[in-house]
């Protein structure tokens, strides 16, 4: 991938970085301590071990007044009444968010791509050598091993977790689900930061992070005028020679939205309501005609779009208008994130500028 001309999404991705290592010496921080007042360290003994051996984590400062605080979600509303020592991650991004906030989960839940850390490129230095419980959600919710853990708090936003599970698991620790109003994956990442924020009492860091983060798709925006007006879609291959298209229910499209582009008016056309994507078969190939066209690089998509006669004779396949992104890259935009942004952003922006032009 090109980096040329991104220097502020690589400038952001180290701050992220050392941020992590150097707790709050960041001026987001310092701008934090002054608009939310005196941060108090969080209650806990850091000598006991925890259920997995290792020793209790070093507790994570929070704001003033924080707690008692109530979440709403999907199931109703979960309050919390003191600052977590002990948080579960089991929703797929949500590792991310509270690693951003110098909160180290004692469980983290990955998915495809994550490196041998369990967790993306761009969030193994913020685990600060830690090796927290790993979750395979490939076996499901595995409610014994996140009990194993000794939770105080359990995250479960970007996640598909269905009633009886949610009352399992919030037997065991206060818990936070996804909210009514979004289907399951289809949480925006500034909605997740925020819950995880107030959860973790620093609702006024969390949006700071969001504010910041937010502040990279702007420059990009302001910065490549040529993207306004421009369609462009995300699309992962499927088993059966077709393609998945995805909406801005999924963060894939979501991602896409906050670059400044619009979904093909072909494609929405075909968005049923509660869904994340659009199943387009091979003959109908020509439905993915946009300005860019984000490929995700599973099943070989390189190689199969280079063969595949039907894409090949749309527009976007024959002028060269779609760009296959690594594994990385693909799971950084897939679940987005405060900490994978800044690293999808670095990846991808140059190749997408290249062939707007």
């Amino acid at each position: 991938m090109h980096s040329h001309g991104m220097g502020y999404f690589v400038t952001h991705k180290a701050w992220r970085r050392n941020a992590a290592r150097a707790g709050f010496k960041s001026k987001i921080v310092l701008s934090v301590i002054l608009a939310a007042g005196v941060l108090t360290a969080a209650c806990g003994s850091t000598d006991d071990a925890d259920a997995s051996g290792q020793n209790s984590l070093p507790a994570a400062p929070t704001e003033e007044g924080a707690f008692p605080v109530t979440i709403e979600h999907q199931f109703g509303e979960t309050t919390i009444t003191d600052a977590p020592q002990r948080v579960a991650a089991v929703g797929l991004a949500d590792t991310d968010a509270l690693l951003a906030l110098d909160v180290i989960p004692v469980l983290v839940t990955p998915w495809g791509g994550a490196t041998e850390a369990s967790v993306g490129e761009w969030a193994i230095d913020a685990l600060g050598g830690t090796e927290p419980v790993v979750h395979e959600y490939s076996d499901g919710i595995n409610v014994e091993l996140i009990a194993s853990t000794d939770p105080d708090l359990i995250v479960a936003i970007n996640q598909s977790i269905d009633q009886s599970t949610y009352e399992q698991l919030s037997a065991i620790a206060p818990t936070i689900v996804r909210p009514a109003e979004f289907i399951d994956w289809g949480v925006p990442w500034q909605d997740a930061t925020r819950m995880i924020g107030a959860a973790v009492g620093q609702p006024a860091r969390a949006e700071e992070v969001v504010a910041e983060t937010e502040d990279l798709f702007t420059q990009v925006r302001s910065g490549h005028p040529e993207i306004a007006g421009k369609t462009g879609v995300v699309m992962l291959l499927n088993e059966a020679g077709g393609y998945y298209t995805y909406t801005e229910e999924d963060g894939r499209g979501q991602f896409m939205k906050a670059l400044g582009f619009t979904l093909p008016p072909q494609l929405r056309e075909l968005e049923q309501e509660g869904q994340f994507y659009v199943d387009v078969s091979a003959e109908n190939a020509p439905l993915l005609e946009s300005d860019i066209l984000v490929v995700l690089a599973n099943h070989n998509a390189a190689e199969v779009l280079r063969d595949d006669a039907a894409f090949q004779s749309t527009g976007v396949g024959r002028e060269n208008r779609y760009v296959v992104v690594d594994s990385s890259t693909g799971v950084a935009m897939s679940m987005a994130t405060v900490l994978s942004i800044p690293y999808a952003l670095d990846q991808l922006v140059p190749e997408i500028i290249e062939r707007v032009n």
